[in-house]
């Protein structure tokens, strides 16, 4: 027997929130978190696969000519795997405004965190000090916008890019205020993104579990 998580009890028990009131919507949701987890787990795997077919391609094959299809697969894992966050950050987000009717929060996960650190309200405080530990997110939501608005990235191996030539690393040509004309996304930091992900789903469903009824 393994302790479960809150994430694990907060999805077999959400539907009973508020009386059953929101049963409905509320067991679609949490069943879409489960699903899209799973699929962001799945995701990570592939470009961890493909990260040992692009070193041997770049690094035991450095002399011969190459195409670029293994790289194109690697930056649609990439995008596939940032999407399948985006899309359990949006539903994580839409379960939020349920449990917090009340206070009329934004839909979308980004503008509702935004609303919440900005408001500092007494009744959202457990979620204020939850955002603002969200390190994790700034370096996600700036990789996604990039890519998916403008996607203009490539891979390089070159370290005069500023990448690591043991790895693939994201080249991405910057379309913000007062950033470079590129930056580097390392591949290993879709772990880091990944650790930050899942510590804050966890604390998520902790405090939204205490707000289901006891009896329940």
């Amino acid at each position: 027997y393994s302790r479960p998580t809150f994430t694990e009890i907060f999805i077999a028990f959400a539907g009973k929130y508020d009386s059953g009131k929101h049963h409905s919507e509320l067991f679609f949701r949490t069943r879409n978190l489960m699903f899209k987890r799973l699929a962001v787990e799945k995701f990570r795997e592939l470009i961890a696969l493909q990260e040992y077919t692009l070193w041997e391609k770049y690094s035991k094959k450095e002399n011969e000519k190459h195409d670029y299809e293994d790289d194109a697969i690697q930056i649609a894992y990439l995008d596939a795997y940032l999407s399948a966050i985006y899309s359990l950050t949006e539903n994580i987000a839409e379960i939020t405004t349920i449990f917090y009717a009340k206070n009329n929060l934004p839909h979308g996960f980004n503008s509702q965190m935004k609303s919440v650190v900005k408001r500092k309200d007494r009744e959202l405080y457990d979620l204020y000090l939850l955002f603002i530990r969200q390190d994790w997110y700034s370096q996600f939501h700036k990789v996604r916008s990039e890519t998916t608005h403008f996607g203009t990235a490539f891979l390089v191996w070159n370290p005069r890019y500023g990448g690591d030539t043991c790895r693939s690393n994201l080249c991405i040509s910057s379309h913000r205020k007062g950033d470079k004309d590129y930056y580097i996304f390392d591949f290993g930091d879709i772990h880091k993104i990944h650790r930050g992900l899942i510590a804050f789903i966890e604390d998520w469903s902790e405090i939204l579990t205490k707000k289901i009824s006891g009896n329940t």
